[in-house]
Protein backbone atom coordinates (compact mmCIF):
# COMPACT_ATOMS: atom_id res chain seq x y z
CA UNK A 1 0.00 0.00 0.00
CA UNK A 2 0.93 3.65 -0.99
CA UNK A 3 -0.03 6.22 1.86
CA UNK A 4 -0.47 9.77 0.07
CA UNK A 5 -0.77 12.85 2.39
CA UNK A 6 -1.48 16.47 0.43
CA UNK A 7 -3.05 19.55 0.53
CA UNK A 8 -5.42 19.98 -2.47
CA UNK A 9 -5.72 23.65 -2.12
CA UNK A 10 -1.66 24.34 -1.92
CA UNK A 11 -1.46 21.98 -4.79
CA UNK A 12 -3.28 24.04 -6.86
CA UNK A 13 -3.37 27.37 -5.45
CA UNK A 14 -0.03 27.30 -3.79
CA UNK A 15 -1.66 28.48 -0.41
CA UNK A 16 -4.46 27.36 1.71
CA UNK A 17 -6.58 30.60 2.06
CA UNK A 18 -8.21 30.25 -1.22
CA UNK A 19 -10.63 27.11 -0.59
CA UNK A 20 -11.72 24.38 -3.41
CA UNK A 21 -14.57 23.57 -4.96
CA UNK A 22 -15.95 20.19 -6.61
CA UNK A 23 -15.15 21.94 -10.40
CA UNK A 24 -11.74 21.93 -9.00
CA UNK A 25 -11.82 17.95 -8.73
CA UNK A 26 -10.42 17.04 -12.01
CA UNK A 27 -7.61 19.57 -12.47
CA UNK A 28 -6.69 18.34 -8.76
CA UNK A 29 -7.06 14.56 -9.72
CA UNK A 30 -4.28 15.70 -12.86
CA UNK A 31 -1.99 17.71 -10.77
CA UNK A 32 -1.63 15.45 -8.63
CA UNK A 33 -0.78 12.48 -10.63
CA UNK A 34 2.03 14.72 -12.50
CA UNK A 35 3.62 15.77 -9.24
CA UNK A 36 3.68 11.83 -8.04
CA UNK A 37 5.26 11.23 -12.16
CA UNK A 38 7.90 13.62 -11.46
CA UNK A 39 8.73 11.78 -7.88
CA UNK A 40 9.18 8.11 -10.26
CA UNK A 41 5.52 6.88 -8.74
CA UNK A 42 2.93 6.18 -11.95
CA UNK A 43 -0.46 5.86 -10.37
CA UNK A 44 -3.73 6.12 -12.71
CA UNK A 45 -5.80 8.86 -12.63
CA UNK A 46 -8.90 6.33 -12.18
CA UNK A 47 -6.90 4.89 -9.00
CA UNK A 48 -6.54 8.29 -7.58
CA UNK A 49 -10.00 9.19 -7.56
CA UNK A 50 -11.31 5.45 -6.27
CA UNK A 51 -8.23 5.41 -3.62
CA UNK A 52 -9.51 5.13 0.07
CA UNK A 53 -9.15 8.27 2.67
CA UNK A 54 -7.84 7.44 5.52
CA UNK A 55 -7.44 10.70 6.65
CA UNK A 56 -8.99 14.31 6.51
CA UNK A 57 -9.55 17.97 7.32
CA UNK A 58 -12.80 19.34 6.53
CA UNK A 59 -12.04 23.08 6.77
CA UNK A 60 -14.28 26.49 6.05
CA UNK A 61 -12.61 29.96 6.22
CA UNK A 62 -15.02 32.72 7.57
CA UNK A 63 -14.56 36.15 6.85
CA UNK A 64 -15.61 37.62 10.00
CA UNK A 65 -17.02 41.48 9.71
CA UNK A 66 -18.88 44.76 11.45
CA UNK A 67 -15.58 45.18 14.04
CA UNK A 68 -15.48 41.78 15.75
CA UNK A 69 -11.78 39.90 15.37
CA UNK A 70 -11.03 36.73 15.08
CA UNK A 71 -9.10 36.23 18.56
CA UNK A 72 -12.36 38.12 20.40
CA UNK A 73 -14.62 35.54 18.72
CA UNK A 74 -12.40 32.69 19.68
CA UNK A 75 -11.90 33.67 23.30
CA UNK A 76 -15.99 33.55 23.44
CA UNK A 77 -15.74 30.15 22.06
CA UNK A 78 -13.49 28.92 25.10
CA UNK A 79 -16.40 29.75 27.59
CA UNK A 80 -17.13 26.64 26.83
CA UNK A 81 -17.21 23.41 28.62
CA UNK A 82 -15.32 21.45 25.39
CA UNK A 83 -13.53 18.95 27.26
CA UNK A 84 -16.26 16.38 27.48
CA UNK A 85 -17.66 16.81 24.28
CA UNK A 86 -17.17 14.51 21.34
CA UNK A 87 -14.91 12.33 23.80
CA UNK A 88 -12.11 15.21 23.27
CA UNK A 89 -8.90 14.50 25.18
CA UNK A 90 -7.36 17.21 25.59
CA UNK A 91 -8.03 21.45 24.84
CA UNK A 92 -5.23 23.57 23.77
CA UNK A 93 -6.09 27.44 24.45
CA UNK A 94 -3.94 29.90 23.39
CA UNK A 95 -4.74 33.16 25.54
CA UNK A 96 -4.68 35.65 23.35
CA UNK A 97 -7.31 34.00 21.05
CA UNK A 98 -5.04 32.92 18.27
CA UNK A 99 -6.30 29.29 18.45
CA UNK A 100 -8.39 26.68 20.08
CA UNK A 101 -7.50 23.07 19.54
CA UNK A 102 -9.85 20.05 21.08
CA UNK A 103 -8.38 16.53 20.56
CA UNK A 104 -8.31 13.20 20.96
CA UNK A 105 -6.54 10.25 19.17
CA UNK A 106 -9.10 9.59 16.52
CA UNK A 107 -10.40 13.34 15.19
CA UNK A 108 -10.18 16.72 17.07
CA UNK A 109 -11.62 20.66 16.12
CA UNK A 110 -9.44 23.59 15.43
CA UNK A 111 -10.10 27.40 15.49
CA UNK A 112 -7.57 29.95 14.86
CA UNK A 113 -7.13 33.15 13.38
CA UNK A 114 -5.74 32.36 9.82
CA UNK A 115 -4.25 35.91 9.53
CA UNK A 116 -2.46 35.82 12.63
CA UNK A 117 -1.32 32.07 11.98
CA UNK A 118 0.71 33.35 8.98
CA UNK A 119 2.97 34.76 10.99
CA UNK A 120 4.06 32.84 13.89
CA UNK A 121 7.22 30.83 13.75
CA UNK A 122 6.65 27.25 12.51
CA UNK A 123 6.85 25.43 15.80
CA UNK A 124 3.98 27.77 17.24
CA UNK A 125 1.82 27.91 14.02
CA UNK A 126 -1.33 25.34 13.43
CA UNK A 127 -0.24 25.52 10.19
CA UNK A 128 2.87 23.71 10.21
CA UNK A 129 3.14 22.63 6.47
CA UNK A 130 3.66 25.70 5.21
CA UNK A 131 5.15 25.79 1.50
CA UNK A 132 7.56 28.48 0.76
CA UNK A 133 4.80 30.31 -2.05
CA UNK A 134 3.61 30.85 1.54
CA UNK A 135 5.77 33.08 3.30
CA UNK A 136 4.48 36.23 0.41
CA UNK A 137 1.14 35.12 1.45
CA UNK A 138 0.99 37.54 4.58
CA UNK A 139 2.22 40.91 2.18
CA UNK A 140 -0.23 40.08 -0.20
CA UNK A 141 -3.55 40.00 2.37
CA UNK A 142 -1.69 43.11 3.90
CA UNK A 143 -1.77 45.18 0.73
CA UNK A 144 -5.04 43.94 -0.13
CA UNK A 145 -7.49 44.78 2.95
CA UNK A 146 -5.56 45.48 6.67
CA UNK A 147 -9.00 44.74 8.28
CA UNK A 148 -9.54 41.13 6.94
CA UNK A 149 -10.35 38.70 9.94
CA UNK A 150 -10.37 35.23 8.56
CA UNK A 151 -11.68 32.22 11.11
CA UNK A 152 -10.77 29.12 10.15
CA UNK A 153 -12.56 25.75 11.60
CA UNK A 154 -11.07 22.51 10.87
CA UNK A 155 -12.19 19.39 11.62
CA UNK A 156 -9.34 16.70 11.16
CA UNK A 157 -10.27 12.94 11.46
CA UNK A 158 -7.30 11.19 11.77
CA UNK A 159 -8.46 7.59 11.84
CA UNK A 160 -10.28 5.49 9.07
CA UNK A 161 -12.85 4.24 11.77
CA UNK A 162 -13.61 7.69 12.67
CA UNK A 163 -14.18 8.83 9.11
CA UNK A 164 -16.72 6.07 8.98
CA UNK A 165 -18.71 7.24 11.76
CA UNK A 166 -18.93 10.74 11.05
CA UNK A 167 -19.57 9.81 7.78
CA UNK A 168 -22.86 7.29 8.81
CA UNK A 169 -23.99 10.13 11.23
CA UNK A 170 -23.97 12.93 8.52
CA UNK A 171 -25.57 10.81 5.90
CA UNK A 172 -22.92 9.55 3.71
CA UNK A 173 -22.27 6.29 4.99
CA UNK A 174 -20.62 5.27 1.54
CA UNK A 175 -18.26 8.56 1.14
CA UNK A 176 -15.63 6.60 1.72
CA UNK A 177 -13.45 7.29 -1.55
CA UNK A 178 -11.47 10.48 -2.86
CA UNK A 179 -13.84 11.03 -5.38
CA UNK A 180 -16.74 10.41 -3.10
CA UNK A 181 -15.32 12.74 0.10
CA UNK A 182 -14.70 15.26 -2.39
CA UNK A 183 -18.38 17.11 -2.10
CA UNK A 184 -19.42 20.01 -1.18
CA UNK A 185 -22.11 18.41 0.58
CA UNK A 186 -20.26 16.22 2.51
CA UNK A 187 -17.67 19.01 3.31
CA UNK A 188 -20.22 21.32 4.65
CA UNK A 189 -22.43 18.67 7.06
CA UNK A 190 -19.04 17.31 8.47
CA UNK A 191 -18.08 21.22 9.41
CA UNK A 192 -21.95 21.99 10.08
CA UNK A 193 -21.71 18.92 12.62
CA UNK A 194 -18.31 19.36 14.61
CA UNK A 195 -19.78 23.79 14.65
CA UNK A 196 -23.02 22.46 15.80
CA UNK A 197 -22.07 19.18 18.11
CA UNK A 198 -19.67 21.12 19.89
CA UNK A 199 -20.48 24.66 20.27
CA UNK A 200 -23.74 25.44 19.04
CA UNK A 201 -26.53 23.16 20.20
CA UNK A 202 -25.97 23.50 23.89
CA UNK A 203 -24.34 26.59 24.34
CA UNK A 204 -25.59 29.97 22.29
CA UNK A 205 -26.79 31.38 25.65
CA UNK A 206 -22.66 32.37 26.44
CA UNK A 207 -22.76 34.66 23.37
CA UNK A 208 -26.31 36.59 23.76
CA UNK A 209 -26.30 40.75 23.62
CA UNK A 210 -27.90 41.11 27.15
CA UNK A 211 -26.28 40.78 29.86
CA UNK A 212 -27.74 42.69 32.22
CA UNK A 213 -28.91 41.09 35.48
CA UNK A 214 -32.32 43.08 35.95
CA UNK A 215 -32.98 42.88 32.29
CA UNK A 216 -32.45 39.25 32.21
CA UNK A 217 -35.12 38.96 35.15
CA UNK A 218 -37.70 40.77 33.52
CA UNK A 219 -37.14 38.62 30.35
CA UNK A 220 -37.58 35.32 32.27
CA UNK A 221 -40.81 36.49 34.12
CA UNK A 222 -42.37 37.66 30.62
CA UNK A 223 -41.52 34.46 28.96
CA UNK A 224 -42.34 32.30 32.35
CA UNK A 225 -44.40 34.43 34.98
CA UNK A 226 -45.13 31.83 37.31
CA UNK A 227 -41.09 30.92 37.98
CA UNK A 228 -40.68 31.48 41.45
CA UNK A 229 -38.01 34.68 42.07
CA UNK A 230 -35.37 32.16 43.84
CA UNK A 231 -35.22 30.45 40.89
CA UNK A 232 -35.42 32.97 38.41
CA UNK A 233 -32.14 34.26 40.43
CA UNK A 234 -30.37 31.57 40.51
CA UNK A 235 -30.27 31.11 36.93
CA UNK A 236 -29.69 34.42 36.17
CA UNK A 237 -26.34 33.78 38.87
CA UNK A 238 -25.61 30.31 36.89
CA UNK A 239 -25.92 31.91 33.17
CA UNK A 240 -23.37 34.86 34.63
CA UNK A 241 -21.15 32.61 35.79
CA UNK A 242 -20.69 30.52 32.53
CA UNK A 243 -20.22 33.91 30.68
CA UNK A 244 -17.06 34.71 32.74
CA UNK A 245 -14.08 34.88 31.26
CA UNK A 246 -13.23 31.24 32.84
CA UNK A 247 -16.39 30.33 31.23
CA UNK A 248 -18.03 26.82 31.73
CA UNK A 249 -14.45 24.91 31.99
CA UNK A 250 -13.62 27.53 35.32
CA UNK A 251 -16.98 27.28 36.60
CA UNK A 252 -17.28 23.32 36.73
CA UNK A 253 -13.55 23.36 38.17
CA UNK A 254 -14.43 26.00 41.06
CA UNK A 255 -17.26 23.72 42.20
CA UNK A 256 -15.66 20.22 42.03
CA UNK A 257 -13.08 21.59 44.23
CA UNK A 258 -15.69 22.63 46.82
CA UNK A 259 -18.38 19.99 46.78
CA UNK A 260 -17.42 17.00 44.10
CA UNK A 261 -18.11 15.93 41.27
CA UNK A 262 -21.78 15.03 41.31
CA UNK A 263 -22.75 18.53 42.47
CA UNK A 264 -21.30 19.60 38.98
CA UNK A 265 -23.40 16.98 37.19
CA UNK A 266 -26.75 18.70 38.61
CA UNK A 267 -25.43 21.81 37.88
CA UNK A 268 -24.34 21.09 34.69
CA UNK A 269 -27.91 19.94 33.60
CA UNK A 270 -29.64 22.60 34.44
CA UNK A 271 -26.60 25.02 32.02
CA UNK A 272 -28.36 22.86 29.09
CA UNK A 273 -31.70 24.02 29.83
CA UNK A 274 -30.33 27.64 29.45
CA UNK A 275 -29.41 26.88 26.01
CA UNK A 276 -33.19 28.16 24.99
CA UNK A 277 -34.12 28.56 20.74
CA UNK A 278 -33.95 32.61 20.41
CA UNK A 279 -34.00 34.65 17.66
CA UNK A 280 -30.18 35.01 15.82
CA UNK A 281 -30.53 38.78 16.36
CA UNK A 282 -30.37 37.89 20.30
CA UNK A 283 -26.80 36.82 19.90
CA UNK A 284 -23.81 38.66 18.72
CA UNK A 285 -23.98 38.64 15.11
CA UNK A 286 -20.77 36.79 14.33
CA UNK A 287 -22.49 33.95 15.35
CA UNK A 288 -24.69 34.29 12.17
CA UNK A 289 -21.94 35.13 10.36
CA UNK A 290 -20.48 32.26 10.43
CA UNK A 291 -23.70 29.77 10.76
CA UNK A 292 -24.37 31.65 7.18
CA UNK A 293 -21.04 31.37 5.59
CA UNK A 294 -21.37 27.49 7.26
CA UNK A 295 -24.88 26.88 5.59
CA UNK A 296 -24.09 28.23 2.20
CA UNK A 297 -20.28 27.28 1.69
CA UNK A 298 -19.52 28.86 -0.90
CA UNK A 299 -15.38 28.36 -1.59
CA UNK A 300 -13.42 31.43 -0.50
CA UNK A 301 -11.10 33.66 -2.78
CA UNK A 302 -8.49 35.71 -1.40
CA UNK A 303 -8.19 37.38 -4.89
CA UNK A 304 -12.86 37.94 -4.63
CA UNK A 305 -13.06 39.04 -0.83
CA UNK A 306 -14.71 42.03 -0.22
CA UNK A 307 -14.62 43.53 3.23
CA UNK A 308 -15.39 47.02 2.40
CA UNK A 309 -19.17 47.16 3.97
CA UNK A 310 -17.55 45.74 7.46
CA UNK A 311 -18.37 48.23 10.08
CA UNK A 312 -14.87 48.81 11.63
Amino acid sequence: PLKIEFSGPKILFKNNADELSESDFNELISTLNQRLVSMGVAIAPNTLRQSNASAIHFAKNIVITEGYTVQSIIREIYKIGLTKKLSMAQVTFIPDGSSLQCYSASHSLVIYDKISDLTKPLVRAIDKDRISAQQSLWETIQSMDKRLQLLRIEARISKRQKLKEVMNIIGHPNALTFEAIFKKDVCQKAVRYYWEKMIANENLFLFELNNNPILLLEEIFKNRPHLHPKEALYEIGLRLSCQSDGGIGELRSVIENASSKRSWHRIAKQIKKLNRKKDMRDYHNWVKQITDQINTFEAFKLSTCDVNNSKV
